[in-house]
């Protein structure tokens, strides 16, 4: 169980995989060998769909990250350099959306400061 007593999705797959493979096992145990076999095809056939349909799930991509900056405080750079109080990186590593609110103040001698988005 995670911190907040709650089971994770993981464990309930694992749990519910583990009930399944309880039944079956134990409802084979009561077959012929002759029905248990056939059975088993049957299983296994599905098993190997299941498996292919989520292989491509999993090959597909899911939902970007939302690059987020908020309440941030004062940033201060003396001298040269980049002073930062919210989203900045290369434009591949930031995603869409991105969102800075409440930020601090960013604070630089002689360089950049950023205080929203900046994609470099």
């Amino acid at each position: 169980m995670g911190d907040d007593g709650l089971m994770t999705g993981r464990r309930a797959v694992l749990a519910v995989t583990c009930l399944l493979l309880t039944g079956v096992g134990g409802i084979w145990a009561t077959m012929t060998w002759q029905q248990a076999s056939q059975w088993a095809s049957v299983v296994s056939a599905l098993a190997g769909l299941a498996a292919v349909g989520v292989a491509i799930w999993v090959a597909l991509p899911g939902p970007k990250s939302v690059a987020r900056a908020s309440r941030t405080g004062k940033a201060t750079v003396r001298g040269i350099g980049t002073a930062n109080t919210g989203v900045m990186g290369p434009a591949s590593s930031v995603a869409e959306p991105a969102a800075a609110e409440r930020t601090g103040a960013a604070e630089v001698g002689d360089g950049e400061a950023n205080t929203g988005i900046r994609r470099l």
